[in-house]
């Protein structure tokens, strides 16, 4: 009973501003029972959905299959004939679902022949569709209506109907039921009349989906200040107890591109304390960060890697910064701190630098904001605070 009153009257202030449906939220949020099947892939949506106008839409839509628990949804396509080159059938509806999606395929089917699909258009593209699939693949059908939002201009809510390989082959095999050969003609019939009992009886099986689409979803840190990052290039000096933790949250932030320096290798010792596997032990540690920013964010992000000295290389140019908005310095080297002021006071660049100071036991941390256009770095800033505080 906790907190009931407080949200019954939260309810009834919404409801009264008509607010209960927010715009990036279904209308009325669908029910689609999931399939108990454990072959059954999760499917993520990765692009915003054609417009559709007054009347369903009937195309294709691109998969990536990303392994065989998961499948991404990453392009559409308006000509039916992109189901013979794999993609999977797509049936876009301008208007809404009932609140509990079907469970059968007779109920599906009924419910888009009263939506102006007529059942033997729908079974017809599934069908055609099965003709483009591989050898025991199974078929996936991606249903849209027109029930996220409450303006008159609502998106699309997508679900994904999982066919099994077994009656996958079977739509395709039916097709067939005007062949030249008679045997093939005869077993097309029998195979299409089992197909018709399959569309009348059998459960619907619904794929677990989950939304990544610009146009219905939005970032958890949207307001968080690891934003300041969205967008922009940072170079990353060293890539070890302090760098790398700090490249992953920087590359879960929406950052445009990460340029890492670390010239050693992963030895066993320092498993205790920076977060490296034992099967890279030997290896660059610039470089497997740099792997695992790109697992994190494989579409968008670029990552580069160089196993590079920066007190020898790039501290030796005036193109230390490497174009970056932002420079890292985790090394926790006052070789490095020492050479990067010099460098920064001769050449004071349109770039913030931040230095990084850990005490030995771990327990405290100091992070110096060095902003664009000071002539100091960290060493600079620290003295300063010490002047002032003193």
């Amino acid at each position: 009973m906790f907190g009931l009153v407080e949200r019954l009257w939260l309810w009834l202030e919404r409801a009264s501003a008509a607010q209960l449906d927010p715009d990036d939220a279904p209308l009325h949020p669908p029910v689609a029972y999931l399939s108990g099947l454990a072959e059954v892939p999760t499917v993520v949506p990765r692009v915003d959905t054609p417009a559709v106008d007054d009347f369903p839409w009937i195309g294709g839509v691109e998969l990536h299959r990303v392994s065989g628990s998961r499948i991404d949804l990453i392009g559409w396509k308006s000509s039916v004939t992109s189901w013979l080159q794999g993609a999977a059938p797509a049936i876009l509806l301008p208007s809404t679902l009932d609140f509990e999606y079907p469970t059968t395929i007779a109920t599906l089917l009924e419910a888009l022949a009263e939506r102006g699909v007529p059942r033997e258009r729908a079974l017809a593209v599934l069908k055609l569709a099965a003709l483009g699939l591989e050898e025991n693949q199974p078929l996936i059908v991606v249903i849209g209506a027109a029930m996220r939002g409450r303006t008159k201009d609502r998106r699309q809510h997508l679900s994904a109907w999982y066919v099994e390989p077994l009656y996958a082959w079977a739509l395709a095999h039916s097709i067939q039921t005007n062949a030249v050969d008679p045997a093939l003609r005869d077993s097309a019939k029998r195979v299409d009349e089992i197909m018709t009992n399959w569309a009348s009886d059998a459960k619907i099986e619904w794929c677990p989906v989950r939304e990544d689409r610009p146009e219905v979803t939005r970032r958890r840190d949207l307001s968080s200040p690891l934003q300041t990052f969205a967008g922009k290039t940072v170079a990353l000096w060293g890539c070890g107890a302090l760098g790398a933790p700090i490249a992953e949250w920087i590359a879960r932030s929406d950052v445009r591109r990460i340029i890492l320096y670390d010239k050693a290798s992963i030895a066993p010792g320092i498993l205790v304390r920076q977060p490296f596997v034992d099967r890279d032990i030997g290896r660059n540690k610039a470089e497997v960060v740099a792997e695992r920013l790109r697992a994190i964010r494989p579409r968008d992000l670029c990552v580069e890697a160089r196993s590079e000295n920066v007190l020898s290389t790039v501290l030796e140019g005036e193109g230390w910064h490497d174009g970056a908005d932002i420079v890292i310095d985790a090394t926790a080297s006052m070789a490095v701190a020492s050479k990067l002021e010099r460098v920064r006071r001769l050449s004071p660049q349109s770039v913030a630098v931040v230095s990084l100071i850990i005490g030995h036991t771990a327990e405290h941390v100091l992070a110096v904001l060095s902003p664009a256009g000071y002539s100091g770095s960290g060493a600079d800033v620290i003295r300063q605070v010490k002047l002032t505080c003193g």
